[in-house]
This record gives C-alpha cells, structure tokens and sequence, in this order.
C-alpha cells in the first residue's frame, strides 16, 4: 500500500511539474500569435488565452491539487496503521514468548501432571476490540491464528484435565474416569510441545524478517 502510494504520488507530482512548464511555455506562443493575426482572430485567440489562462490551469491545479491532498491521507493513514500493526505484532510477540518460557520449564519434566493455564490476554484483548483487522491481511497472520487456536484446544485439554481430576473417586486403573484423565494427560503434553515449537518457530522467522 505504501509503495504504491508513493508511486502514485510521484506520478501526480512530475504531472504538475510538466503541465506548469506547458502554461509557461505556451504563454509566449499565444502571446506571439495574436500579434500577427487579424483583428477578428486576435479577438478569438485572445478570449481563448483568457480562458485557458483563468479557467482552466486554475482549475487544473485546483483539482490536483486536491487530488495531493487526498493522496497525503492516504499515506498518512497507511503509516498509521503500519505503525498499530507493529504495535499489535510486538505485543503478541511478547505474549508468546512468556508463553514459550513456561512452556519450556513445564516440559522439563515430562511426568509432572501440574494444570498449566494458558495466559492470552493480548490476544483476548485485541480480538475483541477488533484490533486483529490491522494484521487480517498480513501473510503472518495465518501464523498467529494457527498458534492461538492451538492454544485455545490445550487449554481447552486442561480444563477437562482438571474435570477429570476433580471427579476421580480412585486409582483404579479399570475406571473410565481414571483412563480418561491419562488420555487427557497425555494430549495436553503433546499440544504444549507443539505450540512451543509452533511459537519458537513464528519467533525466529519474525526476528530473521526484522
């Protein structure tokens, strides 16, 4: 968007440049041609400088002119959302990496059957304030999407984790509420090391991009 812009300014601007050094140049000539005509022609070529000169290059410029300064919001308006966009990338960034963190430790052991809860308030924040339009059509933001809906099922899993848990009455491994809480144990392990390698990745292609 902000290469065209420029593009398209640049246009507008040497056409300005070339239609002024035309109003100059053809001054003279008009200026010379009405001296040698008749007098009816003189009359006719004079009220056709007049109008060219007072009319029309007024209006030319008027209209290009106008034209500039919608072409400047344009601009503008693309610096500004760059500049959220930026913003709205940075802060999700940070959000995931504190995420990759503690995922990292949790991973360590890989026995431990502690409930980890998925923090996504940046993301939380933004979608519902409708701030995610900034990166729709960013090609990054399949990346965020894909990894924050990955997010949403583990911690999706770690809830029924914590269901699981909470309604178990034994140990007896025969149970369907004991074989259920393992076979939920068992996911929300391997969706935490996929989304720490989905989010290593998107932070490493971003760092090399910058």
């Amino acid at each position: 968007m902000v290469n065209y812009g420029r593009k398209l300014f640049l246009t507008v601007f040497y056409l300005i440049i070339v239609i002024c050094i035309i109003s100059f140049g053809i001054s003279p000539v008009f200026a010379n041609q009405a001296e040698i005509m008749l007098p009816t022609c003189n009359q006719v070529t004079s009220e056709r400088y007049n109008i060219f000169i007072n009319v029309i290059i007024p209006l030319g410029i008027e209209f290009f002119g106008a034209f500039l300064g919608f072409l400047s919001a344009i601009l503008l308006s693309a610096k500004v959302d760059k500049r959220k966009r930026t913003d709205l990338e940075k802060s999700l960034c940070k959000e995931l990496e504190t995420i990759k963190n503690e995922l990292e430790e949790r991973l360590k052991d890989n026995t431990s059957d502690e409930i980890y809860s998925y923090i996504t308030t940046a993301w939380d924040i933004n979608l519902a304030s409708g701030s995610l339009s900034f990166i729709t059509n960013n090609y990054i933001y399949r990346k965020y999407f894909d990894t924050y809906s990955k997010i949403q099922y583990a911690q999706q899993l770690e809830k029924e984790y914590i269901k699981g848990k909470l309604s178990q009455n034994s140990d007896n491994k025969n149970s369907f509420t004991y074989r259920y809480i393992q076979t939920m144990d068992v996911a929300r392990k391997r969706e935490a090391q996929l989304i720490f390698d989905m989010i290593k990745k998107l932070l490493k292609e971003k760092e090399h991009a910058n």
